[in-house]
């Protein structure tokens, strides 16, 4: 056998080691989410999870050699970056500004109920939504929803106004989830349609007719 071909073969064997090591460690993820899921967070043990994802605690130490700690900030670092996906998925496919913000709202309520594991684990870290609330946890929250959110609304405004739109459904959104002013069921789409339809839209509306205005002036000026 010539060596391009023994080493070829070799760089296919270390793939296919490194993508069964993954998918493991993604068992192990999984299983430690599961647990999340069926019990309380600080009695959630390595020995647990291995029993849970048919491994050894020798293994997931290798893994997460920050032991429990680790294993829990990956599992929520798994389980945010599956959020974001599945969000962006459906918000992408709205064809208006309404459209966007809603299925922004009703996406995110569905995905942070209490008893969902990713809200468990911002919980336990003092990052959700059921956390205490103080002004710099709803400051990261309306920032990371802002940011999520102002490219897809940038497919019908400037850049400067998506962002201003963006924050304002996030703060209608993050107002309502803490039961400021009338009651509104986030998990119902005629209720989420109706609350963006009377909070948010007239002032993007706004927003783009001032973002229109000042492009004309610009014009004109030039």
């Amino acid at each position: 056998m010539s060596l391009t071909a023994i080493t070829a073969e070799h760089v296919a064997f270390g793939a296919t080691v490194r993508a069964e090591e993954s998918a493991r460690r993604i068992r192990a993820i999984d299983a430690t989410l599961e647990l999340v899921t069926l019990r309380d967070v600080r009695s959630i043990s390595l020995g647990a999870v291995a029993g849970q994802a048919g491994t050894s605690r020798a293994t997931l130490y290798r893994w997460f050699p920050g032991g429990r700690d680790e294993l829990l900030d990956a599992a929520l670092q798994t389980e945010m970056t599956r959020f974001f996906c599945a969000l962006s998925t459906e918000v992408a496919q709205a064809h208006s500004v309404e459209e966007t913000c809603v299925a922004f709202l009703l996406g995110a309520a569905q995905r942070l109920q209490p008893a969902d594991s990713l809200a468990t684990l911002l919980d336990e870290q003092g990052r959700g939504l059921r956390a205490p609330l103080t002004f710099d946890g709803l400051d990261q929250a309306l920032r990371v929803g802002a940011d999520f959110l102002w490219p897809f609304l940038g497919r019908w405004m400037d850049i400067a106004s998506a962002k201003r739109a963006a924050e304002l459904c996030v703060r209608v959104g993050l107002s309502y989830h803490f039961g400021v002013g009338p009651t509104v069921d986030l998990l119902d789409v005629t209720e989420v349609r109706a609350l963006v339809s009377a909070r948010v839209v007239p002032s993007v509306n706004l927003l783009c007719l001032q973002s229109q205005t000042r492009g004309s002036e610009s014009h004109v000026d030039h």
